[in-house]
């Protein structure tokens, strides 16, 4: 097969339905450390139906290098836990933190991998955080720039912005837990290897020729064991902090601290006061930094401790 994407290149494409394929092909990527990444699910556009198994809920992962593109189709494995449906190689690379999987929202599919298969994936490496630095960082834009916000970063318009290329996104909804049709098979396919294309591309090309401050490639992605394994202890104490707040003050706690300013705070575990996450949050402001973040820090640095003064 060959993409658009790949300047000509013949590429693999290995497709699976089966367990026993799946750990074969997983094989391959076992000496990658760079994968882009990919997930697609039952979505039904009318709102009739709804997903109800473990194959519905994560139907599809694709897993991309320079050659290579993978389609893990679990919708079509036989199973009804994870230890049946998922090939252990698979799961290792998921799992890996010296794997890191680029992929744009890749920490909402790691969220959904976690919630429907309980696996606890590491290294995830999100395109739209390193597209903000590679288009507004240096000169190029302001510090309020220079953020996580998502808008305007879907798939098909990065696509577009770097290679000048169309990408349809049409197939993404429909019932990804049968066997394709053509048009899902190519989307897949594609979507998997620009993940892949889209990190070598701006890393290589982009980043690396910026006036920025240095960073090791290794400091750019998500630390995913912080954000889901110290997530759930240091989101019921924000809550409960918020709580008593909200009594001591006579205030409405949503006011205090909103549910976006919390969920904000819990992905990047801020540690230190002057940490620059504290900017890029919505919902922060100068009066809540300086009334608050400091309470914030502390049960963030101790992992979900309430300090209360």
């Amino acid at each position: 097969m060959e993409s658009s994407l790949s300047n000509g290149k013949q590429l693999r494409v290995l497709y699976s339905n089966t367990r026993g394929q799946s750990e074969v092909n997983a094989r391959e990527f076992l000496q990658e450390r760079v994968v882009g990444f990919d997930m697609q699910w039952f979505c039904d556009p009318t709102g009739r139906k709804y997903p109800n198994s473990m194959q519905d809920n994560v139907s599809m992962i694709v897993l991309a290098c320079e050659n290579t593109i993978a389609l893990f189709h679990l919708g079509l494995h036989q199973g009804d836990c994870p230890e049946t449906i998922l090939a252990p190689t698979l799961q290792k690379i998921i799992e890996s933190p010296e794997v890191k999987k680029a992929g744009l929202s890749v920490m909402g599919d790691f969220e959904r991998l976690k919630t429907y298969l309980g696996l606890q994936p590491r290294a995830a490496f999100e395109l739209h955080h390193l597209h903000r630095l590679v288009k507004f960082g240096g000169r190029n834009g302001t510090r309020s720039e220079v953020n996580t916000d998502i808008t305007g970063c879907a798939l098909s318009v990065l696509v577009e912005e770097h290679f000048g290329l169309p990408f349809d996104k049409n197939a993404r909804d429909g019932d990804w837990s049968k066997p394709l049709t053509a048009h899902q098979l190519e989307y897949a396919t594609n979507a998997g290897y620009a993940s892949y294309m889209l990190k070598k591309w701006e890393w290589e090309n982009e980043y690396k020729t910026m006036r920025l401050e240095p960073m090791e490639e290794g400091q750019s992605y998500t630390d995913t064991h912080r954000y889901f394994f110290l997530s759930d202890p240091v989101r019921a104490q924000l809550r409960e902090w918020r709580s008593i707040r909200a009594t001591l003050e006579g205030r409405d706690g949503s006011r205090i601290l909103p549910d976006a300013l919390l969920s904000a705070i819990v992905s990047r575990h801020p540690v230190t006061l002057d940490d620059q996450y504290w900017y890029f949050m919505t919902g922060m402001g100068p009066w809540k930094w300086k009334e608050y973040a400091s309470d914030w820090m502390k049960i963030t640095a101790s992992q979900g401790t309430i300090p209360m003064t």
